[in-house]
């Protein structure tokens, strides 16, 4: 089992990173706004966070998780609304996998 503040920290950092590689203009912390309005994410950096989540749980739990799928809700309100609301889904996404 996976913490939720362990993912956080993750998404954060991955965050922080894109902020440094590609110039966004934003505050990283766990309110960041993925996508809505507010959001500095373009359709390109949404899909380059999405790549690096993918990869960081592919290669730590030798898990393949599917972060965003057309089940999922892309409105502001939904998992991709802000960095909390994302490490919360992730968690449980990771923990599900592992448990199955």
């Amino acid at each position: 089992m996976i913490t939720d503040e362990t993912v956080l920290k993750k998404v954060l950092g991955f965050v922080g990173k894109l902020k440094e590689e590609t110039g966004l203009e934003i505050e990283v912390s766990e309110k960041t706004v993925i996508i809505g309005s507010g959001s500095q994410f373009d359709s390109m950096t949404f899909l380059d966070l999405v790549g690096m989540i993918e990869e960081w749980i592919d290669e730590e739990f030798d898990l393949f998780v599917s972060v965003a799928s057309d089940d999922d809700d892309f409105e502001p309100d939904g998992p991709f609304g802000n960095v909390r609301r994302l490490s919360d889904h992730l968690t449980v996404l990771i923990n599900t996998g592992l448990a199955g």
